[in-house]
């Protein structure tokens, strides 16, 4: 038990993060034990170094890019926490169902459309590596949230993407310019 304590206590600040993603969270400090805290870290260096190395297609070695998987690992984080609050402790044995009963709250959640489905990309990351590294069961939902999309079109009225599309024609020799709220451009004649 000393040492286990010891092994905890010489952890760097740099061994607690990888790629500048935290391997245990200020929530999960505040709910595991040291021994936990440990074994959770590890099992997150694993998950987040695979990621990043491979995890985007292991059979050509093709990793995601920390600024994809450091969002995703917080949502990851947020489904361990949620696991342990319905197994009534700290277990990293998650299974599908476990992601099903998940994803089923999800749906009924007020969460925005584009969270579920990131939360629902970082689940599939998180089953990939499971399959890969822990001989566990990939989860494909086959499902997503209904998003609404935009285009910068829809930011101008007609009549202004007309205006910024003729600019370009005779900004040289066009004195006349075109106020916009925020930009002046010059109309091309």
């Amino acid at each position: 038990m000393e040492e286990l304590e010891e092994t905890a206590t010489k952890m760097t600040e740099a061994e607690e993060k990888v790629h500048g993603i935290p391997l245990v969270t200020e929530p999960v400090e505040e709910r595991l034990n040291q021994r936990q805290q440990l074994d959770y870290a590890e099992e997150r260096r694993d998950l987040i170094k695979w990621l990043i190395k491979i995890g985007k297609n292991p059979e050509r070695g093709e990793g995601y890019s920390p600024n994809t998987v450091k969002p995703r690992s917080y949502r990851m984080d947020q489904f361990y926490r949620w696991v342990w609050k319905e197994e009534g402790g700290y277990t990293t044995n998650i299974t599908t169902a476990h992601a099903d009963d998940f994803t089923e709250e999800l749906k009924l959640s007020d969460d925005s459309n584009v969270h579920k489905n990131n939360t629902l990309k970082a689940l599939k990351m998180l089953y990939k590596w499971r399959k890969h590294r822990r001989d566990g069961t990939e989860w494909d939902p086959n499902m997503t949230f209904k998003t609404e999309r935009s285009s910068p079109s829809d930011f101008l009225r007609m009549d202004e993407r007309e205006k910024i599309r003729k600019a370009p024609q005779g900004v040289e020799n066009n004195e006349e310019w075109v106020t916009f709220p925020t930009t002046r451009l010059k109309e091309g004649g």
